[in-house]
C-alpha cells in the first residue's frame, strides 16, 4: 500500500525515471510501469495560478503592517535588549566553535603522538624495570573465589619486545610460552 502511494505521489511531479536492471530501481520500475497524466496537472497549476498569486499579495500586505505595528510599540530598552541577546548568543557560538577547534586540535595530536604502534605499545606497557634474572608473579586468569590474583614467584630467563619467559626458580623448568608484561609485577619478598 505505501509503494503504491509513493508511486502516484512521485508519478505527479515531471521527472525523467531511468530504469536500470537492479534492486535499486525498485521504485523505478514501479514507476515506469505507470502511465503519465500531463494534461491534467497542467490545467489544475494554470487554475491556481491566480489564486496563488492574490495569496502572496494578502502575505505582503500583512508583512508591512505587522513591521509598522512592531516598530512603533519598541522602545529604546526593548531594542538594546534584544541587541544584548543576540550579542550573547554570537558570544556563546563562538566560544563553543572554539572548544571543538581545541578538542579536534587535542585530538590530532595525540594521533600525531601515537603515530608509531610499537612506540604506543612500549609506552602503555611502561614494563622496562623488568630485567633477565628478576623474580616476578603472574597474572592468575584461571582465578577462582579465593585464589590469589598474581601467581608466583617465577625468574625472567628471556626478555623480548614486549614478553618474557619464566622458570621456576626451584627446578629452572620453564613455563609453556612467553607471558606479557602486562600480565607480570615485580615480586618483593614481602609480597603474599
Amino acid at each position: 500500500m505505501r509503494h503504491i502511494r509513493w508511486c502516484i505521489l512521485i508519478s505527479m511531479l515531471r521527472i525523467k525515471i531511468q530504469y536500470e536492471p537492479g534492486k535499486k530501481n525498485s521504485l523505478a520500475d514501479a514507476l515506469s510501469r505507470i502511465q503519465k497524466l500531463s494534461e491534467p496537472e497542467e490545467t489544475t497549476i494554470n487554475e491556481n495560478k491566480n489564486k496563488s498569486e492574490t495569496n502572496k499579495n494578502k502575505e505582503n500586505i500583512k508583512e508591512k503592517t505587522l513591521m509598522k505595528g512592531k516598530t512603533q510599540n519598541l522602545t529604546e530598552e526593548k531594542l538594546q535588549k534584544e541587541r544584548k541577546i543576540e550579542v550573547e548568543t554570537e558570544k556563546f557560538k563562538n566560544q563553543f566553535y572554539q572548544e571543538m577547534l581545541d578538542a579536534c586540535e587535542n585530538l590530532k595530536k595525540n594521533n600525531e603522538y601515537w603515530s608509531n604502534k610499537r612506540e604506543a605499545e612500549t609506552r602503555f606497557n611502561k614494563q622496562n624495570d623488568i630485567n633477565i634474572g628478576d623474580m616476578v608473579k603472574v597474572r592468575n586468569y584461571t582465578r577462582h573465589k579465593l585464589d590469589p590474583y598474581f601467581v608466583g614467584p617465577f625468574r625472567v630467563v628471556k626478555k623480548d619486545h614486549n614478553t618474557v619467559t619464566l622458570a621456576d626458580p626451584n627446578s629452572d623448568m620453564r613455563l609453556e610460552r612467553p607471558v606479557h608484561l602486562k600480565n607480570v609485577i615485580k615480586y618483593h619478598p614481602t609480597m603474599v
